[in-house]
């Protein structure tokens, strides 16, 4: 699968897959099987005003997600965000005691953001 590249901006309201052995919702255990989802992506702004200092757009995005389908919550961490077949993100963190309360978008490590270091690792 490729990665995002440099310039590559996703617009809000993109679909994008997640997946993941993590919980299936608070106080659930992780699952035994690799579980996959749909989540949106949202506007940064919206992001920010919700997450206020934990969320910086220069190195994250953040989705949506409706409570019907889920989406990612604790065990998820390090699992992808796949929007038009590229690794866009790599998930971070939810609203710890409720991951499913669709009130707290979700939040990812933008990896366009770290192409340059990733590349400077994989060169040795």
């Amino acid at each position: 699968i490729d990665l995002a590249t440099k310039n590559e901006d996703i617009p809000a309201n993109t679909n994008c897959e997640v997946a993941g052995w993590g919980s299936t919702g608070p106080e659930k255990p992780s699952s035994d099987v690799l579980m996959e989802t749909t989540e949106s992506i949202q506007f940064s702004f919206e992001c920010k005003h919700i997450w206020k200092m934990y969320f910086n757009s220069t190195h994250m995005i953040c989705t949506k997600f409706n409570k019907k389908t889920g989406g990612i919550c604790q065990g998820d961490s390090g699992g992808p965000l796949i929007c038009d077949s590229k690794v866009q993100g790599i998930a971070a963190y939810t609203f710890k005691e409720k991951c499913d309360d669709p009130k707290h978008p979700h939040v990812f490590t933008k990896v366009r953001s770290f192409l340059q270091w990733m590349e400077k690792v994989m060169k040795g």
